[in-house]
């Protein structure tokens, strides 16, 4: 999966996730405002886990080492673990399970998604709400057709370009390259390779419901109405 090196920049290239976050508030307040506990799988350096604390009780698992020093030093008194999200059993029920910020694409096979929904079931309360997203695969086809992309950050620079890993697979690897700038002027060079993959959105909906049988909803962050077009896809499930 990548992040050994990129975890240290991860935060000041994504930018600011305020917006994203607001738009999870805003979803939880409409479909289970009286939750008081929740479980991110794939919880990356915290962000969540930080607009959460103190309103919930919340708790946090994630594959990277480096991703979770990061977040442990951004909210020391949260309850964090290094597991695997698709097999990870804390033996409790939340009232939320969350997997954001296309966690689950990082997954590259089609069984390891539905462990990943099967995971999150057995770590939900009875009547408690999954949500997760998806980079969608016109997304994906998107950036892969298109040019490297860099911002800056801080005097740095972080660029991304998207290629697919191999003809006739849904895999896409991301190359990150940070240009560190030194304090002679010249700049370091850390480099990354991120693999992420999806499904046509029917596939996955069939995926979803046969572990969430009670309901599934699809909402596109930006569009409202998901469509061939969305670039990505939130789902909501009891």
């Amino acid at each position: 999966m990548g992040y050994q090196t990129f975890a240290q920049y991860y935060d000041a290239a994504m930018g600011d996730r305020t917006p994203d976050i607001e738009y999870l508030k805003k979803l939880i307040r409409q479909h289970k405002p009286e939750a008081r506990t929740l479980l991110e799988l794939g919880c990356g350096t915290g962000e969540v886990l930080k607009a959460f604390n103190g309103s919930m009780t919340v708790t946090g698992v994630d594959n990277s080492p480096e991703m979770l020093a990061i977040a442990k030093a951004k909210v020391p008194d949260v309850h964090l673990v290094q597991a695997d999200m698709t097999m990870y059993n804390s033996g409790e029920q939340f009232d939320l399970v969350l997997c954001v910020f296309d966690a689950v694409n990082h997954l590259l096979e089609r069984g390891q998604w539905k462990q990943l929904f099967t995971s999150a079931r057995q770590n939900l309360a009875r009547d408690g709400l999954f949500i997760f997203d998806i980079n969608t695969l016109h997304k994906l086809e998107k950036f892969a057709a298109g040019d490297m992309q860099g911002t800056e950050f801080g005097g740095n620079y972080y660029m991304t370009k998207v290629g697919k890993a191999a003809e006739g697979t849904n895999i896409y690897d991301w190359t990150v390259k940070v240009f560190e700038k030194e304090p002679n002027e010249e700049f370091l060079l850390h480099e990354e390779h991120v693999s992420e993959t999806s499904f046509p959105i029917p596939e996955v909906m069939e995926m979803v419901e046969s572990v969430f049988l009670e309901y599934v909803i699809m909402e596109d962050p930006f569009l409202g109405q998901v469509s061939e077009n969305s670039n990505r896809v939130v789902f909501m499930c009891k």
